[in-house]
């Protein structure tokens, strides 16, 4: 307090020698005399008149420094009776406003950039961190100081603290030479260290590598050549399942670029995920599959991956029909694993590595689920993955072909019946039973068959066409069914015809308020 006291008193002298007679000059004065006087509260508002001052005011260089000098001040400063962060962070949102009218070589200049990472104070070290992620990486870099202090940050106790430390990071990397400097072996070495005995840590270790990979397969390649990431895949085989569950998502995060498949093969950690399925029944299993199925079906959709020889050797396939025939085990494995069936189906020749990859009990579990027999949220979540699993989008020709005995078999003997489960669910007014719903019958509408099973349900057709007291989405639904029918179906000339004026007058289409003009809008 006593050095406060005097940088506080050094300043308002400097004022008055000047002769200055300022909006900041008064600023400082206030600022100043709330410190000397312990008033926390009129610190407080001192504080809070800040960052109007320096985005109104023209600032001079000397008033703008005097402020950041006052403002760091009373940021270091712990020795007030109020809650100190809570005046830290009104002392830091008024730097952030000050340092922003300052060009970056003279911010990174100032001595308290630095001194800030030495405070147990978060708000400062935040200051600090977002300065550095504003500043160009080549200028931060030129600075020997600045590695080894953002290096400690990443393993701050503080998440705000520690994902702003992996966000500049992620920033150094995007440049070549910043990159070069990443991936020294001392940097890596510093940072799993620091972080090895810490998952949530190493989580932000591998979030820093993986955000500099996301910009270049190029770059995830040096990064795979500097075995940076070969810590953070031991976890994979970690008995702390929070360690493994961290190693899981770097992982799924590692498939997204067809380099770090490369990556994961040459790790071995394909083969670990895979008999983590295995025990799926288990604690452990329940909360770490449904990360790795996500993880697979991800895999799944990269170009050139074998799909099916990859989900079938890790069992993938098998464990995604438990889930579904299993929902006792846990809702959110049930899910997971409806999730993970879709998305294989999404790729072409998907709906055939489904249903050759497990066994005549998944589409009956599939029926049993969407007929609500463990609750209606699964109903929901069954009826999407049934949806994707008869989309023709991504149908190959032998897709087609299984495409009509995948619905036969879900639906039962009573197919009429079954649709008319499934258009109710539509009506409803809840969104995700209405979106399941929809979502469906446009699947269904994309194929011959499908269409001619629609056409059949009594007051199928002129629901479709019915506009009245539909919202925009599901006016777009159903336009979406009608183009498919109109393709698909066997209509009558009348049904027809009057699709087609339908469809032409657009899913938003409004009779004007005069005489019979048509307007087509696509307001709601």
């Amino acid at each position: 307090r006593f050095q406060f006291r005097l940088t506080t008193g050094g300043l308002l002298v400097n004022r008055v020698m000047a002769g200055r007679d300022t909006e900041a000059a008064h600023a400082i004065d206030r600022l100043g005399e709330a410190v000397g006087s312990r008033d926390d509260g009129a610190i407080a508002a001192s504080l809070k008149g800040i960052p109007l001052l320096a985005a109104t005011s023209q600032l001079s260089n000397e008033e703008r420094m005097d402020l950041i000098i006052l403002s760091w001040s009373t940021l270091e400063n712990n020795d007030f009776e109020v809650d100190p962060l809570h005046l830290g962070g009104l002392a830091a949102d008024a730097l952030e406003q000050l340092l922003d009218g300052m060009p970056s070589e003279e911010v990174l200049a100032l001595p308290q950039l630095k001194l800030a990472f030495a405070l147990n104070v978060p708000a400062a070290k935040k200051v600090a961190l977002t300065q550095l992620l504003r500043a160009p990486p080549a200028a931060a870099l030129a600075d020997d100081d600045f590695l080894p202090k953002v290096e400690v940050a990443i393993g701050d106790p503080d998440v705000g603290v520690g994902a702003l430390a992996v966000k500049v990071f992620v920033h150094w990397g995007s440049t070549e030479r910043g990159l070069t400097a990443v991936l020294q072996p001392s940097v890596v070495g510093a940072l799993h260290e620091r972080c090895r005995a810490d998952p949530i840590g190493m989580l932000r270790v591998a979030e820093v590598y993986l955000g500099i990979a996301s910009s270049s397969p190029a770059a995830l390649s040096q990064i795979a050549a500097s075995n940076v990431l070969l810590p953070l895949f031991e976890h994979l085989e970690s008995d702390d399942p929070l360690a493994r569950l961290a190693a899981v998502e770097l992982v799924r995060e590692t498939v997204t670029v067809a380099a770090g498949v490369v990556m994961l093969e040459q790790r071995g950690a394909l083969g670990v995920l895979g008999e983590t399925l295995s025990v799926v029944d288990s604690l452990e299993g329940q909360v770490l599959t449904p990360g790795i199925l996500s993880l697979f079906a991800s895999l799944a959709k990269i170009p050139d991956v074998d799909a099916q020889g990859m989900l079938t050797t890790h069992g993938v396939l098998r464990c995604i029909e438990h889930a579904v025939t299993h929902p006792e085990i846990s809702e959110q494995l049930c899910t997971a694993g409806l999730d993970a069936g879709a998305t294989v189906a999404s790729i072409p020749g998907g709906l055939q590595i489904v249903l050759s990859g497990t066994t005549d009990r998944f589409l009956p579990g599939l029926r049993g689920l969407i007929n609500g027999e463990a609750g209606q949220q699964l109903a929901s979540a069954a009826l999407h993955t049934l949806a994707r699993l008869l989309d023709p989008e991504s149908h190959t020709e032998d897709d087609r072909a299984a495409a009509e005995r995948t619905f036969t078999s879900v639906a039962g003997e009573r197919a009429d019946r079954f649709v008319e489960a499934v258009v109710e669910r539509a009506r409803r007014p809840f969104e995700d039973d209405k979106a399941a719903g929809f979502h469906l019958l446009q699947s269904v509408a994309g194929h011959g068959w499908g269409a001619a099973v629609l056409l059949a349900h009594r007051g199928f057709f002129e629901w479709i066409v019915d506009r009245r007291g539909t919202t925009k989405q599901e006016r777009e639904w159903k336009y979406a069914i009608g183009q498919r029918v109109e393709q698909r179906g066997e209509l009558t000339e009348l049904q027809r015809d009057e699709l087609r004026e339908w469809l032409r007058q657009g899913p938003h289409y409004r009779r004007g308020v005069t005489g019979d003009m048509e307007v087509a809008t696509m307001t709601a």
